[in-house]
């Protein structure tokens, strides 16, 4: 018998902050018993609607431009999100699927970036 895909999350999110590693903010964990074993499980995490899906973010921001600073911007953004996969490979953390609708961006200023997992349960 194994967790729930809830309580999974749960203990994903907070090995990812063990590791410094962010992650939305594993809030609460509700789960309802049932006969057998858990009935319903919910995790209740950071609210990341201020976040953009990864998809969503390279098509507004990676429209086509001959811009000499599209270019750099390019550059500044295509290296910051190589860096985090290369965080998440030194530290051992390995995803199921990687799909860029489960990968969000919040942008920190015009250099940088923090991304996030939407889906922890496929760690």
């Amino acid at each position: 018998m194994g967790f729930s895909p809830a309580k999974l999350a749960w203990f994903n999110s907070n090995g990812l902050m063990v590791r410094e590693i962010p992650t939305p903010l594993p809030l609460a964990l509700v789960e309802e018993s049932g006969v057998i074993g858990v009935k319903a499980s919910v995790l209740i995490t950071q609210d990341l609607s201020y976040s953009d899906r990864l998809d969503g973010y390279l098509r507004k921001n990676l429209e086509p431009k001959t811009s000499k600073d599209r270019f750099v911007w390019k550059t500044r953004f295509l290296d910051s999100f190589a860096r985090y996969l290369n965080q998440l490979y030194k530290k051992k953390v390995y995803l199921v699927e990687l799909k860029a609708e489960e990968i969000f961006v919040e942008e920190l200023g015009e250099k940088s970036w923090r991304f996030y997992f939407g889906n922890v349960n496929k760690i």
